[in-house]
C-alpha cells in the first residue's frame, strides 16, 4: 500500500478549527528546534489537550489519550521506575489481565525505546498497546501519578486539572483518527489463518474487491503485525494451531487501540453464540459473496465506494 505524507500538525489543527492560523504560525516562528508544537500550544493555552490529542491522532493515524479526562490505574506503575518513565515519556495507564496500555510521547520502536517496551511486555506478561499523548501533559501526568502512588492511592482521577465542561471522567478517554471519504488509500485487512490455501483464497477475494491485504499464518505472527499496523478489519480463523483466533479476538476487543476494529471470525463449528466478541461469524467453507457482503457491511460507508463488486 502506498504511503501518504504525514500532514503537519499545525495544518490539521487549523483545518479542524482547533487553533487559529496566526497563533500556530507565531508559535512555530519562535519555537526551539527540540520543542514540540503540541506541547507549546498547550502550555500557551492556544489549544486544549483534547484538540491536540485529536490532531496527533490524525497526524500519526494512531489513537491518542486525553489524560485530563481519564482515570489512571496506579497499580500499573510498579512495572516501570519513575526515572525511566520521565526519561522516555512513558506512563502505564491501564492494567488488564491480558493487556497493558501505555501513554507515550513517541511511537518510535527503535533503539532504547524498543528495549523499554520489550522489557515492559516481558515483565508484565501482557500485550502492550500504546496511546499517543501530548508530551507536556504526559510529563505532568507522570509526576502526579507516581506521587499519588507513593501516597498509597490506587487510582488517579484526572491526570491533570480537569478541563472546563468535562463533568465526568472515563477510565481512558481515547480519540481515534477519523476516516474520510476522500482518503485515497484502500482499506487494510489483516487475514489470519494457518491454512495456507484458504488464506490465499480469502486474500485474493479481498484484493479483487480493492482491499490491501496483509497475511499472517498464525496467532503469534498476527500479534507481531498488530504492533506496527492498525487494520481497517481483521479476519480470523477461530481455531489456530498456536494461539487461538478467538483468544486474539478477545485481546483485540480489550485494547483501547483496536476495540473498534471489526473482527470477522471463520469457523466450521462455532457460531456467534460461541464467539461473542466477534462482529461477525462466517461459516466454513466460506461462501465468497456472503463473505464480501459481511466485509462491506463492517467497513461501513467510508470504504463502500472504493470496494469493487
Amino acid at each position: 500500500m502506498a504511503s501518504h505524507p504525514r500532514r503537519p500538525l499545525g495544518e490539521i489543527l487549523v483545518s479542524g478549527g482547533h487553533a487559529d492560523v496566526r497563533d500556530v504560525n507565531t508559535v512555530l516562528a519562535h519555537m526551539g528546534e527540540k520543542k514540540k508544537l503540541a506541547s507549546e500550544l498547550y502550555c500557551l493555552g492556544v489549544a486544549s489537550e483534547r484538540a491536540l490529542a485529536t490532531g496527533l491522532a490524525e497526524q500519526h493515524r494512531h489513537p491518542a489519550v486525553v489524560l485530563s479526562e481519564s482515570s489512571i490505574d496506579l497499580t500499573a506503575l510498579d512495572l516501570l521506575p519513575r526515572v525511566v518513565a520521565l526519561q522516555h515519556g512513558v506512563l502505564a495507564v491501564s492494567l488488564e489481565p491480558d493487556v497493558l496500555t501505555l501513554a507515550v510521547a513517541e511511537l518510535s520502536t527503535l533503539g532504547r525505546q524498543r528495549e523499554i517496551f520489550e522489557h515492559i511486555e516481558s515483565a508484565s506478561s501482557r500485550q502492550v498497546v500504546k496511546l499517543l499523548a501530548v508530551e507536556s501533559v504526559l510529563q505532568e501526568a507522570i509526576a502526579l501519578a507516581y506521587d499519588a502512588q507513593r501516597r498509597g492511592e490506587k487510582v488517579l482521577v484526572g491526570a491533570v486539572e480537569r478541563p472546563p465542561g468535562v463533568s465526568s471522567l472515563q477510565p481512558l478517554s481515547v480519540v481515534r483518527p477519523q476516516g474520510t471519504d476522500d482518503d485515497p488509500s484502500p482499506p487494510l485487512i489483516l487475514v489470519v489463518d494457518d491454512d495456507g490455501q484458504q488464506r490465499a483464497a480469502l486474500a485474493a477475494l479481498l484484493q479483487q474487491a480493492g482491499c490491501h491485504v496483509v497475511e499472517a499464518a498464525g496467532g503469534r505472527a498476527a500479534l507481531e503485525l498488530l504492533r506496527t499496523l492498525r487494520p481497517s478489519l481483521l479476519v480470523l480463523e477461530a481455531t489456530l494451531s498456536e494461539l487461538q483466533g478467538y483468544e486474539i479476538c478477545r485481546l483485540v476487543k480489550a485494547s483501547p487501540i483496536f476495540e473498534d476494529v471489526p473482527v470477522v471470525m471463520l469457523s466450521a463449528r462455532m457460531t456467534a453464540v460461541d464467539l461473542p466478541h466477534a462482529d461477525a461469524v462466517v461459516a466454513k467453507p466460506v461462501p465468497a459473496q456472503a463473505f464480501r457482503d459481511v466485509v462491506v457491511r463492517l467497513l461501513g460507508t467510508a470504504h463502500d465506494r472504493r470496494l469493487r463488486p
